[in-house]
């Protein structure tokens, strides 16, 4: 009499979610990312990781895919003042799981420069408009306008919401140099490029 044995397995289920993600170690373009898995009878191969992301001062977003053996990773060429999320899915030879989501916000940075677009002269006043930093770099706090004269010097603060301001008791026959600087919690930003204006009655001579 002859007995046959055979031998098999059942097809395991894909992995749960890891129990948690978390972002480590951010700065102004980086961020570790590192995560927990659950504790499963079945070897964990490898982890998909997405993180998509969304710059909180210009339209920028993207999405990018990896995939890591290890339960951490660092994220590298972030902007300044970024949303970062992530989904994290552990695989074992049966496929991938769930993801498990976290996110993170990088830190802001100083601002480039704004861009002085209007210079425009009264009697006893200068009127000053410009335009934001193209790189701020986090959110504008306020703005210091900044005028070099040979008699005094004088410095003006803005709220980040407006971008123009009045310079009073303003002489006559003198040159004004002016700058614009931008600043985010991170500080002071770049100045503009300088205009020097000399005043003669109502008429303006400008020199960049």
């Amino acid at each position: 009499e002859y007995v046959t044995t055979s031998t098999g397995s059942t097809s395991s289920p894909v992995p749960p979610p890891p129990l948690s993600c978390w972002f480590t170690d951010i700065t102004q373009t980086t961020a570790s990312l590192n995560w927990q898995d659950d504790d499963i009878a079945c070897m964990i191969t490898n982890h998909s990781i997405i993180w998509w992301w969304d710059v909180l001062w210009n339209d920028e977003v993207g999405l990018e895919e990896t995939f890591i053996a290890l339960n951490h990773i660092n994220l590298t060429n972030l902007s300044p003042y970024t949303n970062v999320t992530a989904g994290v899915a552990a695989a074992t030879d049966s496929g991938y799981g769930a993801p498990t989501t976290c996110w993170g916000l990088t830190l802001q940075d100083i601002p480039g420069a704004p861009a002085i677009t209007t210079i425009k002269l009264t009697e006893h006043s200068i009127y000053v408009t410009w335009s934001p930093p193209e790189e701020a770099n986090g959110q504008i706090l306020g703005y210091s306008v900044n005028i070099i004269n040979e008699i005094r010097n004088i410095t003006l603060y803005t709220d980040g919401m407006y971008n123009n301001a009045v310079i009073f008791d303003v002489q006559q026959n003198q040159s004004y140099k002016i700058t614009v600087e931008a600043a985010t919690e991170a500080g002071w930003g770049l100045p503009s490029d300088a205009v020097t204006i000399y005043t003669a009655g109502n008429e303006m001579l400008r020199k960049s």
